[in-house]
């Protein structure tokens, strides 16, 4: 017969166990900057600016899950009780990240750029997308192209799009 003491036990070491994996792999996916999808502009070519702000905060993520991790080691040698915090904070950094996926634009499938009539154009198009079209979009910078300015900070206005059916 199987004693409701060791149930319980076994299950804490099961989400501590847990915790700790997932802690490693969520370390290992926020040092690829998930959150820095937030600075997208829809309204521009895409492109992920840099941001001292979202690099804070996933650097403190990271700090977070790590010190959580080593909280929780701790509780279990010492207390045999589990740091409760360690996988709540782990699940709702899980939960931001698929979110943050879920709702972000896709990385376009393939990128060109040119310069034509004095104007600096970026081509994007998205292919093998999930409501099986093709999308084309061609911006082109606001103001005349001096060949000297980085295309990243010029401004852009959609100068084309088209969205065909994949066959």
């Amino acid at each position: 017969m199987i004693r409701l003491k060791d149930t319980k036990d076994s299950i804490e070491l099961v989400i501590a166990l847990g915790t700790l994996v997932l802690n490693f792999l969520l370390v290992y996916i926020l040092l690829y900057d998930p959150l820095s999808q937030f600075l997208i502009d829809k309204n521009q070519p895409y492109n992920i600016p840099s941001s001292r702000t979202i690099t804070a905060i996933t650097f403190s993520l990271i700090a977070s899950l790590i010190l959580t991790s080593i909280i929780l080691l701790v509780e279990i040698a010492r207390k045999q009780k589990i740091f409760i915090y360690a996988p709540i904070l782990s699940l709702a950094v899980l939960i931001s990240i698929c979110l943050i996926s879920y709702f972000s634009l896709a990385y376009p499938s393939s990128t060109s750029e040119y310069v034509k009539n004095g104007y600096y154009y970026k081509m994007e198009i998205w292919w093998n997308t999930s409501d099986h079209k093709k999308t084309y979009k061609r911006w082109r910078s606001i103001t005349l192209y001096d060949g000297h300015s980085k295309p990243d900070k010029l401004k852009y206005k959609l100068d084309s799009l088209s969205i065909t059916t994949d066959n």
